[in-house]
């Protein structure tokens, strides 16, 4: 038995019926496919005749609200709901084929030592975006590491860590981060908060866990999905607002995990900023600058001293 897994805040109606339509539409035996959707804090709150097509095609379905604004927040309420020994996760912009859970099934049976594993996210054919941005694609959700699959037991990223958005992470796993999440303090949180704070780092936490359950984690190309990003998410000024969170999330990452990252000195920052991810590594002018923003939220996290 596999839980699909759904966390959102404002969706597009329209991308998301066409993320449930291709998830009522997966070809599995009768009951194999359990279905929740946390609404985050969206205004006005998702309605419960969204899971029409879903429960139309005889599938369990459940909508649930989290008051809590935060993928993190929303993620861990999946998890203390769901009881399935799998969890495929999917977002509200990325749709499947219809044979994606079926091999998703396949994968976790023939390899019991892979605690998470996803595939290609390819970017959707309404997508426009500028020539440029084709090397910070992955940074975006929008994977192609090849056709080989890649897996790895590592305490560190990799490009067998999957992007939460079409991975399964077993029960084990996310037994690990439960217990991981019950002892950060009440009012931690990581990852994105609505539009205003564009901070990342929760789907790492996640995927470390197979670590700590002594499990791997895996890159499987045959698993397929389509990521309808938003156009807008293109706009050089989000990208300068993702990277500058990417760097901070990095650091914050980093110190939950117990690897802390001590206060920079103006003269350590400056080396750092100028050293690290230099310009002869990225010609493309707009990566460059990107970069740098990354080095900027890098920096920002480890000077502030926290009480």
């Amino acid at each position: 038995m596999i839980e699909i897994c759904l966390c959102t805040h404002n969706p597009r109606r329209d991308v998301l019926d066409l993320v449930l339509r291709s998830i009522a539409a997966q070809i599995v035996p009768e009951g194999g496919i359990l279905f929740l959707l946390v609404d985050n804090a969206s205004s006005p709150a998702v309605p419960e005749t969204v899971l029409a097509p879903l429960r139309n095609r005889g599938i369990s379905s459940r909508l649930v609200q989290e008051s809590r604004p935060g993928i993190f927040h929303a993620r861990n309420r999946a998890m203390r709901e769901s009881k399935q020994p799998l969890i495929l996760w999917i977002d509200d912009d990325t749709e499947f084929p219809p044979d994606y859970v079926s091999k998703c099934l396949a994968i976790a049976r023939q390899y019991p030592e892979i605690g998470c594993f996803g595939g290609k996210l390819r970017i959707g054919p309404q997508c426009r975006f500028p020539d440029w941005t084709v090397p910070i694609h992955p940074w975006l959700a929008i994977i192609d590491r090849g056709e080989d699959p890649i897996t790895n037991k590592a305490d560190h990223w990799g490009p067998w860590e999957p992007p939460t958005a079409g991975a399964v992470v077993r029960r084990e796993v996310i037994a690990r981060y439960l217990e991981f999440v019950a002892k950060l303090p009440q009012a931690y949180s990581i990852g994105q908060v609505g539009t205003k704070d564009l901070m990342r780092g929760e789907d790492s936490l996640l995927m470390r866990m197979a670590h700590r359950a002594d499990l791997a984690c895996s890159y499987q190309p045959v698993l397929q999905g389509i990521h309808h990003i938003d156009n807008g998410r293109f706009a050089l000024r989000y990208l300068f607002r993702l990277f500058y969170g990417y760097g901070r999330s990095y650091v914050r990452l980093e110190r939950i995990l117990g690897k802390e990252l001590p206060p920079l000195s103006v003269k350590s920052a400056w080396d750092f900023f100028w050293t690290t991810l230099p310009r002869r590594e990225h010609p493309n002018w707009g990566v460059f600058l990107l970069m740098k923003t990354w080095n900027l939220g890098f920096i920002a996290e480890r000077t502030i001293r926290r009480a």
